[in-house]
């Protein structure tokens, strides 16, 4: 389930189909988030993350120190976004999730919602052309 370095021409490729949501996408930062093992690759699906090590603003919601930043996350063709993330959150046991996304990615946040994260605030990029959101989900897999 943690991508290695094995996996990275494959999540490369994956996220590759989504130019248009991810115009900035970084192979180095994809790199780096493997060796660091913050990047899920199962089913076809990859999700990018890492942890907040200190606050940080997003418009007006404020991060804490231990969230999770959903950074990207896609899927190739028949792949399987919502099992894998459902694993991922059992690996993770327990936390919060903070993503940002654009309002224009009405799927995104479809899928979002289905897994119970919550609009908190708008926000905004690129000097107020790009509208989105910071949504957050908080679990914890420990209670079963």
């Amino acid at each position: 389930m943690i991508a290695t370095l094995k996996d990275y021409d494959d999540v490369i490729s994956a996220f590759h189909l989504y130019r248009n949501v991810f115009p900035h996408l970084s192979p180095t930062d994809i790199k780096k988030s493997i060796q660091n093992k913050e990047l899920i690759w199962k089913y076809g699906v990859a999700i990018q993350f890492k942890y907040y090590k200190q606050k940080r603003k997003k418009g007006s919601f404020t991060t804490k120190v231990g969230d999770i930043n959903l950074m990207k996350m896609c899927k190739v063709n028949g792949g399987m976004p919502g099992t894998v993330f459902n694993e991922w959150l059992d690996l993770l046991e327990r936390g919060r999730i903070v993503l940002s996304v654009r309002q224009e990615n009405q799927q995104a946040i479809k899928f979002y919602e289905q897994h119970n994260f919550n609009i908190q605030t708008e926000i905004s990029w690129n000097e107020d052309k790009i509208k989105g959101y910071v949504m957050t989900l908080d679990f914890d897999r420990t209670k079963k």
